[in-house]
């Protein structure tokens, strides 16, 4: 018998929880030089699929106003 949706769901917040304690306690070891590498990482756009991915989110959503370069 499958696992009923809501419970399923709990338990996957509870795996994904487990596993943002283990990295937040591995990231506490990080050199400000290590950080700063890795958070530059996360902030580099990647303008080629931006375009792409807000006319998704917004067909998707219908939130925001999309304007789209020519």
């Amino acid at each position: 018998m499958p696992l009923d949706k809501d419970l399923q769901s709990v338990q996957e917040v509870r795996e994904l929880l487990i596993k943002a304690k283990e990295a937040q306690l591995a990231f506490r070891a990080y050199s400000q030089e290590q950080v700063d590498k890795l958070c530059g990482r996360w902030l580099m756009p990647d303008f080629a699929d931006a375009e792409r991915l807000g006319q998704m989110a917004f067909e998707e959503t219908g939130f925001g106003k999309l304007r789209i370069r020519r």
